[in-house]
């Protein structure tokens, strides 16, 4: 928690110098630039970074709280897969925090409070969503010390959470662009499930999408769910990369 902690601190301060560099006279020595500016937008520049702060617990107490098994940080330290999803969901949350919060005014936190609960229910719903295309549950094999099973649901997660977090970045152009353009967003994160059943199971690993799923939760092949993990983040760089 404390690298992501000091990760989504650093990334909201940029984001915030990034805006009052808009806001400064183009020309003039850079403290008088600086004195030209309201101060209220350095005030606001200091609530967005506090924001990002407080949204990387919140939203990992909420990310956790919707997932069906409790307590992974308390079962870290004996369980190697329950680590592996703990720090999966820090991370995710982390991007999201990282992405939303960073701007200089009132109005730009009040979008950015609202992208980071989207992204968090978005989170929240693609993983349960999950749950019932596959023929184990993810959570019972994670609390089992799967750590097949954590690989392939903590790249899932990795991966939903870059998606979400690049469409809730960049600058607002209102509401009626901006949501349409998170929708389309998590159409996007919806298609990662075709890719795993036939570029991920069938292409790379040569078998049914029934078969990965017995290797994941029957063998418990951490080859095979490392591969899907990896899969999920693979092609949400793609798809962030070409937006």
């Amino acid at each position: 928690m404390g690298l992501a902690v000091v990760a989504t601190f650093i990334a909201s301060v940029e984001h915030a110098m990034v805006a009052l560099s808009e806001r400064l006279p183009e020309s003039g020595p850079l403290l008088e630039r600086l004195k030209a500016v309201d101060g209220t937008h350095f005030l606001w520049a200091a609530v967005h970074v506090a924001g990002a702060l407080v949204a990387l617990p919140l939203g990992y107490l909420i990310v956790g709280f919707a997932y069906p098994s409790r307590g992974l940080g308390s079962q870290s330290g004996a369980n190697a897969a329950a680590s592996v999803q703990a720090t999966a969901h820090v991370l995710g949350v982390a991007a999201v925090a990282s992405a939303c919060f960073g701007g200089v005014d009132a109005a730009s936190f009040v979008v950015a409070a609202v992208f980071a609960v989207l992204c968090w229910v978005a989170l929240v719903a693609v993983c349960a969503l999950h749950r019932t295309v596959t023929t184990y549950r993810d959570h019972d094999e994670v609390s089992g010390g799967n750590l097949a099973a954590a690989l392939s649901s903590a790249g899932l997660h990795l991966g939903v959470a870059l998606v979400v977090a690049a469409s809730a970045s960049g600058s607002f152009e209102g509401w009626d662009r901006a949501l349409p353009g998170f929708l389309k967003s998590v159409a996007w994160v919806v298609a990662l499930y075709p890719f795993r059943q036939w570029i991920v199971a069938r292409v790379v690993l040569g078998m049914t999408p029934a078969d990965l799923d017995a290797r994941i939760a029957k063998d418990r092949d951490v080859w095979c769910g490392g591969v899907e993990g990896l899969g999920y983040l693979f092609a949400a760089l793609a798809v962030t990369a070409s937006w």
